[in-house]
């Protein structure tokens, strides 16, 4: 582009008429999705007709992604520096041996936008946007929101990053429906996962048909999980289906069967006609519930 025609864009956006709200967010949606991010993102930031009353306003649109875009764009105006400093942070190893990053700046409430732009489009390796991510959770007061968009497009690594995050976050509607897509995850550690965190919480009760039905899952760790998950959540109607993998192949499932039985009703789990055969199974752990079962009676 010559020097004139860079000279008459600048000054066209620098002298625009305000632009429509319709408009305004078409235009960010076209930035968010360009590319070219970085042009896009740079031309609404230097736009006149783009008010910062206008951005202001859609920070509370109801769609998570037009609400980052417009404080992105508003951001980068108003705290350049600050979000200068994040995409420029390094990552440091933690004691568990994953990526982190320093408290500041990205500990800040006014990062946060400039952190999911970061994840969004900077182009980085999983690693690297799991720590970001890690940087997100509890910094806004939306970001159960942001988890659950990032979600569908996350790699099975993140999304195991979001289903731990959202075990005891608030906002139930949008961390139980996280969830449900987790239970019904293509990746079997992720519908694990997933059962897991469902049973951390209080209200993980309305997710039992999802649990029930992953207790026939072709891999073991979401059936072991799922298991687990109804013991914890005291679910009733578990008492008729548990049973059924009291002869599963796996250890694990079988183990997880027996204790949430045993939570569940323990007079049901004391009177059941596999502990015989249970109390000498090949796996220890299963064989000591069983005996003290036994025990019980």
């Amino acid at each position: 582009m010559s020097l004139l025609r860079s000279f008459a864009l600048l000054s066209a956006l620098l002298f625009a008429a305000p632009a429509a709200a319709a408009d305004l967010v078409s235009r960010l949606v076209e930035a968010d999705a360009s590319s070219d991010y970085l042009a896009g993102r740079d031309v609404l930031v230097l736009d006149a007709s783009v008010s910062d009353g206008a951005l202001q306003e859609l920070v509370d649109h109801p769609d998570w992604r037009v609400r980052q875009q417009a404080a992105s764009v508003l951001g980068w105006r108003q705290q350049t520096a600050l979000f200068t400093q994040v995409m420029q942070a390094e990552p440091v190893l933690d004691r568990a041996q994953r990526l982190r990053f320093p408290t500041a700046p990205l500990s800040q409430p006014e990062a946060f936008p400039a952190i999911v732009e970061r994840y969004l489009h900077a182009g980085e390796g999983v690693a690297v946007r799991a720590g970001l991510y890690r940087s997100l959770v509890g910094l806004d007061a939306r970001w159960t929101e942001v988890a659950r968009g990032l979600f569908a497009e996350a790699e099975p690594e993140i999304r195991i990053e979001i289903l731990v995050s959202v075990r005891k976050a608030q906002d139930p509607a949008v961390v139980l429906d996280t969830i449900r897509r987790g239970l019904l995850d293509r990746d079997a550690a992720v519908r694990a996962a997933a059962a897991v965190s469902a049973g951390w919480r209080a209200d993980g009760a309305v997710l039992a048909p999802e649990l029930l039905a992953n207790l026939k899952d072709v891999d073991e760790a979401p059936r072991a999980m799922a298991a687990r998950a109804l013991g914890w959540l005291g679910v009733a109607s578990a008492k008729s289906v548990l049973p059924e993998l009291l002869g599963d192949s796996s250890g694990e499932v079988r183990l997880h069967a027996l204790r949430s039985l045993r939570r569940i009703d323990a007079a049901q789990a004391k009177a059941l006609p596999q502990l015989p055969a249970l109390a000498v199974d090949a796996d220890p752990r299963v064989a000591n519930v069983a005996k003290k079962l036994i025990e019980q009676r």
